[in-house]
């Protein structure tokens, strides 16, 4: 990066987040404000306390499955920046782990606002706030692995079928303008959610595919 960065993490305490702050972190990126969203504010809390002082913090509890308009996002950060550089997702829930039929609809509709909707919510509350910088870059990554059908049910591969369907056609949508959509697919990783699918078996580490992430921005 060539400038100081304004970040904005929604799924802020997730596995791959915490990674990826670490490996910014380490790189001496040059990250002026970091807006963290994430559904506990106390969990919120202890993450900010690990990260280095010379970042601006701004603490946003928010539920994951909240999709209330968000017209006044992008106002409230632009009154303390005068652009958002990156939004970043990290966003993963696997929800649904019983046989399907096991589930009520109302199920699968709170893994789609957690895994799809939620996201979309916050790309298109903070796309003013993208759009008013140089170039506003919107990151999401995907384990095509972890999300393919045969290997998670289907309530969570359908979810994220659909995040990425909207992402893909939005990088369309955007094209030639200063907002760029990267989709970047990593490689399998150790987290919480690929040892709840496949306990016992043993992945590469994290901050790989955090780096991967990182040398996006």
């Amino acid at each position: 990066m060539k400038k100081r960065q304004n970040l904005f993490i929604s799924g802020a305490c997730s596995t791959l987040s915490q990674f990826f702050l670490t490996s910014i972190g380490k790189h001496e990126e040059k990250i002026e404000n970091l807006f963290l969203c994430d559904q506990e504010s106390d969990a919120l809390e202890a993450l900010a306390d690990q990260l280095p002082k010379a970042w601006s913090l701004t603490l946003i509890p928010r539920k994951i499955k909240d999709v209330t308009p968000l017209t006044g996002l992008s106002a409230q950060v632009l009154q303390k920046v005068p652009a958002i550089d990156a939004f970043l997702d990290f966003t993963a829930d696997p929800g649904l782990s019983a046989p399907l039929l096991h589930h009520q609809l109302k199920d699968f509709q709170q893994n789609y606002l957690v895994n799809a909707l939620g996201p979309m919510a916050l790309i298109q509350g903070l796309f003013p706030a993208l759009q008013a910088g140089e170039v506003g870059k919107v990151i999401v990554p995907f384990c095509p692995f972890l999300e393919s059908e045969t290997s998670y049910n289907s309530g969570y591969h359908g979810a994220r079928s659909a995040l990425k369907s909207y992402l893909e056609n939005l990088k369309k949508e955007t094209e030639g303008t200063n907002v760029a959509i990267h989709v970047p697919d990593l490689p399998p990783f150790q987290s919480p959610l690929s040892h709840h699918f496949y306990p016992g078996k043993k992945f590469a580490t994290a901050e790989e595919a955090a780096d991967q992430v990182r040398q996006i921005l």
